[in-house]
């Protein structure tokens, strides 16, 4: 799997955070990137430049971009960025950023992520609106998740 970045400007900056992940397996007790087991990836950062095709080479059962938009929180969620991708020779998979650059995976297949309607008071401090955790729950199945997940803390291996 190759990663292809174009359209980057200079001082273009928009992500507060810029992260991808090769994701191995599930922690429900989580949200956001700590929900994720696995590796992240180097070189995706909110400074990264045009990259003519970076090689995706760990072993990971998906692969998750995230950008974590600047701005107020208001705002942020339309401006976010997230794709999930699984290995998939000969697909491609692509995502332009609300700010311009645009994210090609190639030898990868798009996963779709649903939509919550979760209100995020029902759950106090605990987010099930959090797109990481949705992928990481729709890819991962388990009925145990947030503060019922923390007591037994074991991580979900097997993959859809």
């Amino acid at each position: 799997m190759y990663l292809t970045v174009t359209s980057v400007q200079e001082g273009q900056e928009q992500y507060r955070f810029l992260w991808g992940f090769y994701v191995r397996g599930f922690k429900p007790w989580h949200h956001c990137q700590k929900c994720f087991l696995g590796t992240r990836a180097d070189g995706i950062c909110p400074s990264m430049k045009n990259v003519p095709r970076l090689p995706l080479l760990r072993s990971m059962d998906y692969f998750y971009l995230c950008g974590y938009a600047k701005g107020p929180a208001a705002n942020r969620g339309a401006n976010n960025l997230h794709l999930a991708v699984e290995p998939a020779d000969g697909e491609t998979a692509t995502i332009t950023s609300n700010y311009g650059p645009v994210f090609t995976f190639e030898d990868a297949r798009r996963i779709v992520i649903p939509e919550s309607n979760a209100p995020r008071a029902a759950y106090g401090e605990f987010d099930y609106r959090c797109m990481n955790f949705r992928f990481g729950q729709l890819m991962y199945p388990t009925n145990l998740t947030g503060p019922a997940a923390a007591a037994d803390k074991t991580p979900i291996l097997r993959a859809r």
